[in-house]
């Protein structure tokens, strides 16, 4: 056989792997799937105890242990653990509360809604936005600059990554080491897993799917980024950065930055960008205090005021983006 005709092959192969590949991500199980994590309650509400429960996506721990109000019961959990727990309980089980990030509380009302038709008391207020940002060693700056001039951040990098930065004209060693925080599990992974894809297809809604037609550029683009992706439970992907050597690209938000004890990094602004919204979900109970409460934490922690730019995706595709990091 030529060596065209070889070439051929495994190209078409490469080709059919994607696809189904991609097909899956598109038609995975919606509630979550898997395993129950045992350490995710099953009944948030923690009956008899007749404290206000809050549910805090794990963003917003610092902000949700500071809390100083007895009347409010507070549980600290990755925002696709709440996802899984509240998947299919009864509306009486619900939380009060949940503070986590657009779009995870519409996410929540789909799910309960296919196929079980679950009814979802649900009320969400936007209390806070901050944008994406990617942060680099700062011996990086001028490389990734000119790396990926004229070209979306995400898209450049995500390409390259596990790649040497010499092979890549870049004077710093090691590879391309990525940290972005888990999309499956955590909230504000998500919301940056989805701004890479607006990068990767810059011309394209991302409501139309455009990850759903199988190309080999974008397969390995994602495969790369997966592959090669760090996450840290206890840490965001900056504090990393910034003291340790196992990534030298963090996916991070003009909050965090705000917050940073230290300046041993460079950040890029990240065109597009879809806004990093904390909302404030309330089933069926509100709590006016408590609400002022945590936008004025909010704000003491370096997040702007509302209103941020609307999300450039409904639910369905923010779950549908959620599978294809899972598969």
């Amino acid at each position: 056989m030529t060596a065209n005709k070889i070439g051929a092959v495994v190209l078409a192969a490469a080709l059919i792997v994607g696809a189904v590949f991609l097909r899956q991500a598109i038609t995975g199980d919606d509630n979550g799937g898997g395993a129950t994590d045992p350490s995710s309650p099953t009944d948030t509400r923690a009956p008899g105890s007749g404290k206000y429960q809050l549910i805090c996506s794990t963003e917003f721990a610092d902000i949700c242990n500071a809390l100083d109000n007895d009347d409010v019961e507070v549980t600290i959990q990755a925002a696709g653990q709440t996802l899984q727990s509240l998947a299919s309980v009864d509306p009486t089980e619900l939380p009060d509360a949940w503070l986590t990030l657009d779009p995870f509380p519409a996410m929540l009302a789909e799910t309960r809604q296919r196929p079980a038709g679950l009814p979802t008391p649900l009320e969400t207020t936007v209390l806070a936005s901050t944008e994406p940002m990617i942060a680099v060693k700062p011996d990086l700056e001028d490389g990734v600059s000119t790396l990926c001039s004229g070209t979306s951040l995400w898209a450049c990098l995500g390409a390259q990554a596990g790649q040497s930065w010499s092979s890549l004209d870049v004077d710093f060693g090691g590879n391309v080491a990525m940290g972005l925080p888990d999309p499956a599990n955590e909230a504000l992974g998500l919301v940056q897993f989805a701004t890479a894809l607006a990068g990767f297809f810059p011309a394209a809604a991302l409501d139309d799917q455009p990850w759903t037609v199988a190309t080999l550029e974008f397969t390995s683009w994602l495969r790369a980024m997966k592959s090669t992706n760090t996450s840290f439970s206890s840490q965001t992907p900056l504090d990393v950065l910034a003291v340790r050597p196992l990534i030298n690209v963090a996916a991070t938000t003009s909050a965090e930055v705000g917050e940073a004890s230290t300046s041993a990094f460079a950040t890029f602004s990240v065109e597009p960008s879809i806004d990093v919204n904390a909302v404030f979900a309330t089933f069926d109970s509100a709590n006016d205090s408590l609400q002022s409460e945590l936008a004025d934490a909010l704000s003491e922690a370096s997040w702007d005021s509302p209103p941020g730019t609307p999300l450039a995706a409904s639910a369905t595709t923010f779950i549908a983006i959620r599978n294809l990091w899972r598969q």
